[in-house]
């Protein structure tokens, strides 16, 4: 009984101090950036990410976050900000990758989920979701905030997130750029609001909003897997009250649809 009790322990030890180092080992160096100050720098858990970004952290906490490696560096003469989370999976890390990011540019340079703007560069690689912020925006400091992403996910082990196959219908084309995955009330209430209503106290459940493009217009179907009949249920009632959505039903699986036929096969293939 003791020796499985303290194997238990350090186990738990064991991952911690993984964890610990997975955020630490993000943190940069002079070796990494020639000639860079660092002025500040901190990791986060669970318990302290309140401190940090105060009412924000729930939303961390919502898509499942670990820890964050919080940096302020100077490079070059230019201030940065850098904020690595790391998350409990890829899927998490692109979840809220998706509803943070904003009219982006997307060089192909740091990423496959990259959003580059003159002010921040965010990438969702594995479990990590980084944010640098620039702040004088201006192209310089843009390019060096490129740079600094680069540094940070070479870092990681890991690979890219790939979004599950929403459509087999080839004349259906998923618009990627704009695929969000909503885990949650602070999740809807940031980046779909008008869908809150419908999930209103349901919890642990997966919303897919997918624009696509059929016959060169575009449309969005909503896909919402939940975790039990009841809780789909739920919803499935609420959106049938709303003339405006027109909805499908596979177990446990919504398919939402908006001003769009929804007897047009689409070959929806997301189980």
């Amino acid at each position: 009984m003791i020796i499985r009790l303290v194997s238990c322990f350090l186990f738990l030890l064991t991952t911690y101090v993984t964890y610990s180092q997975n955020a630490e080992n993000l943190k940069l160096s002079r070796t990494d950036l020639v000639g860079m100050e660092e002025r500040k720098s901190d990791i986060y858990n669970e318990s302290t990410l309140w401190g940090y970004i105060n009412g924000g952290a729930d939303l961390y906490i919502e898509y499942g976050f670990t820890e964050l490696m919080a940096q302020d560096i100077v490079w070059e003469t230019e201030p940065f900000k850098i904020d690595a989370y790391i998350m409990d999976s890829p899927e998490s890390a692109f979840g809220i990758f998706s509803i943070s990011r904003n009219d982006c540019d997307l060089s192909g340079e740091i990423g496959k989920w990259e959003c580059i703007t003159p002010y921040q560069v965010q990438v969702a690689y594995g479990n990590l979701y980084l944010s640098v912020i620039a702040y004088n925006g201006t192209i310089r400091s843009t390019e060096l905030a490129i740079e600094i992403a680069k540094k940070i996910i070479n870092k990681m082990q890991g690979k890219s997130f790939s979004l599950p196959g929403f459509f087999t219908n080839e004349n259906t084309a998923v618009n990627k750029s704009s695929v969000k995955l909503i885990k949650g009330q602070l999740a809807i209430q940031n980046s779909y609001v008008k869908m809150e209503k419908a999930f209103a106290g349901i919890e642990d459940y997966k919303l897919w909003v997918v624009p696509f493009f059929k016959d060169d217009t575009e449309h969005t179907m909503l896909i919402a897997t939940f975790s039990s009949v009841e809780d789909c249920n739920v919803v499935a009632n609420r959106l049938n009250e709303d003339p405006v959505y027109s909805i499908k039903r596979n177990g446990k699986q919504l398919h939402i649809f908006k001003g769009f036929n929804q007897n047009i096969d689409l070959g929806i293939a997301v189980k």
